[in-house]
Formats: structure tokens, C-alpha cells, sequence
């Protein structure tokens, strides 16, 4: 019992760098791998520290998940340069340029919109994080766009399915990105605030039942056959 109680202490006290590490693991995940599903929660640990969190506390989370994430994005210089120039120097330094630049960038983003939103996780924040962060990938797109290992997007995921990814036809990877944001942050809010659920729970079934009715309704013509000669 003492042991328990012990491992319980020590979980509330880093509760928090818990929920940013599992959250910046999901993601990888579901970028790593295109699982639709697990990318609509991934980001639900590390929304959930944020609410009513100290500016410090959020500055914490957010570096850690950053780091935990461009940590995995990035590691592929290493090994790349390790094959195909015999030495992993080059790919160490690009690698480490790489992760302290958008670490950077994506901790900016997530302190800003902290502090417009004084710490209080609700549909204002959570509309907002969508809007900062698609944003933001549209910017990146721009400055980076001659370099195609930065072209980073967090809606990724959403094109696993046919049931997530039908708004792409109009809003392309960037609403792909809003509905990721919103979605996470619809579940962050149903377990914050259990007793405003409907909102919530209304969006994630419009969303799902949109996407289904779009690919039912789209023109599916496959063309002619091709021929081949031999």
C-alpha cells in the first residue's frame, strides 16, 4: 500500500511532463505511420496541462513535447548521412539545426497562444490554437519551400481515412490541420469541462458524419481501363 501510494505521489507531481511526453509519442506515431484516428487524440494529454496552467508550467510542457517530437522528425538526417556520406557529423549538425529551429518555433506558437488565452482551455482557445497553427504551417510552407524535409503538417494524419480526409478536396492540408487542432481540443474540453459535453461531442459527429456524406456524394468515376501491349 505504502508503495502505491508512493508511485501515485510521484505521478501527480510529474503528472504533467507524463502528459507532454505521451502526447509528443502519439503523434509521432500518428504522423510516422498515418493513423487518422490516434492523431485526433494525441494532442489531448498535453491541451489538458494547459488548462489553468502557470505561464512557466506551459513553457515546461511545451518545450518537452517539442523536443520529444522534432527529436523523432529530425532523426532520419542522422542515419541518412551516416549511409550515404560515411560519416554522421553533417547529419548530426543538421539534425540538432533542425530540431533547435522548429523547437523554437513550435514552443513560440504554443506560449503565444497561451498567453492570449490567460491559461483557460474553452472553445475561444481551442478555435484560436486551430487558426495560430494553420497559420503558422502556411508561413513555414513559404519560408521553407525549397526545402522539403520542413514541410511539416500536423493534418497529416487526417489523410488515413476516407472518413477524415474529405475536406482536403477544398482547404487542401491546411483545414486538414484546423480539424486536427479542433478535434483534439473538442475531447481536451469534453474531459475539462464534462458538463458542457453537446458542443463537443456535436462537432466530432458532424465532422465524421461530413466527411462521410462528401465521399458518398463525390463523383467517383474511374476512368477507362488501360491497355497495356505486350
Amino acid at each position: 500500500m505504502r508503495q502505491i501510494k508512493r508511485t501515485l505521489f510521484l505521478f501527480m507531481n510529474f503528472r504533467n511532463l507524463i502528459y507532454s511526453t505521451t502526447s509528443a509519442i502519439g503523434l509521432v506515431i500518428s504522423v510516422f505511420y498515418i493513423f487518422p484516428f490516434l492523431g485526433m487524440v494525441c494532442l489531448v494529454p498535453l491541451l489538458i496541462t494547459f488548462n489553468n496552467s502557470t505561464s512557466k508550467e506551459a513553457l515546461t510542457n511545451t518545450i518537452l513535447f517539442n523536443l520529444i517530437y522534432c527529436l523523432f522528425l529530425f532523426s532520419w538526417m542522422l542515419f541518412s548521412s551516416a549511409q550515404f556520406t560515411g560519416s554522421i557529423y553533417y547529419g548530426l549538425i543538421g539534425m540538432l539545426v533542425s530540431i533547435a529551429i522548429f523547437t523554437a518555433l513550435f514552443t513560440s506558437f504554443f506560449f503565444i497562444w497561451h498567453k492570449l488565452n490567460k491559461g483557460n482551455l474553452n472553445w475561444q482557445s481551442i478555435v484560436s490554437l486551430s487558426c495560430i497553427f494553420t497559420f503558422f504551417e502556411f508561413l513555414c510552407d513559404q519560408i521553407f519551400k525549397t526545402l522539403p524535409w520542413y514541410s511539416l503538417h500536423f493534418g497529416n494524419p487526417l489523410i488515413g481515412s476516407i472518413y477524415t480526409i474529405q475536406f482536403a478536396e477544398t482547404g487542401g492540408i491546411y483545414i486538414l490541420t484546423f480539424f486536427f487542432f479542433l478535434i483534439n481540443g473538442a475531447i481536451s474540453l469534453l474531459i475539462v469541462q464534462r458538463k458542457r459535453w453537446a458542443i463537443s461531442a456535436l462537432l466530432i459527429v458532424v465532422f465524421f458524419t461530413s466527411n462521410y456524406i462528401l465521399y458518398k456524394t463525390t463523383d467517383q468515376y474511374q476512368g477507362d481501363p488501360i491497355k497495356l501491349i505486350c
